[in-house]
């Protein structure tokens, strides 16, 4: 069977009226600037104080590789109680929802610039978020959706690191990744878990 092949960036859905737990937060006189957020983001806090989210799709080949890091890591993790573990399959806007109330946040996901290796980890600091188009859909304009955090008064996390791995074929459908990337995975489990021993 040929494998399928499609974008993993997924187009918003279309529809009428406002989606449930959603509310308005008015910004100003203006009703074109009325902003539309999830209730549970107003004063959140957690027990823990750092987030692992693995971002990814995991019947997207090689964009799994976010998500298959966060469940290994998990498991490594288990005994920090100032740590949690997240994976998602968002992005844009909806990741806010997510990283709200911590006071840091590591981010995995895959990427592919075609100039280094497949599994090659390019780590990337707040103060470097990537704006605009990149080959990673799940953290495109995270720096924004930060921005706007700050700007509503949200508990927006102070220092943020993004993960990301080189990979080879994000867009075919399938539940395995290329070899390249199984080869890679115990490595970034390994370099994530020492992250969030030595640095956070």
């Amino acid at each position: 069977m040929r494998a399928t092949k499609f974008p993993s960036a997924r187009p918003s859905p279309k529809g009428r009226g406002r989606a449930p737990g959603l509310e308005t937060v008015k910004r100003g006189p203006s009703p074109n600037r009325n902003i539309l957020l999830p209730c549970s983001l107003h004063h959140r806090r957690h027990s823990a104080s750092t987030l692992l989210l693995g971002l990814g799709n995991d019947i997207m080949t090689d964009d799994a590789i976010g998500v298959r890091i966060a469940r290994a890591a998990r498991a490594r993790l288990a005994g920090c109680k100032d740590i949690a573990v997240a994976e998602s399959t968002e992005m844009g806007l909806a990741l806010l929802d997510l990283v709200v109330g911590f006071d840091q946040v590591v981010v995995v996901d895959a990427i592919q610039t075609g100039r280094v290796p497949a599994g090659f980890l390019h780590e990337i600091d707040s103060n470097q978020l990537p704006r605009g188009a990149t080959r990673s859909p799940h953290f495109v304009g995270l720096g924004e959706i930060l921005a706007l955090g700050r700007e509503l008064g949200l508990a927006v996390p102070k220092h943020v690191k993004i993960i990301a791995v080189e990979v080879q074929d994000p867009y075919t459908v399938g539940t395995q990744m290329t070899p390249a990337l199984e080869d890679a995975l115990p490595g970034a489990v390994e370099r994530i878990v020492r992250l969030l021993a030595d640095e956070w």
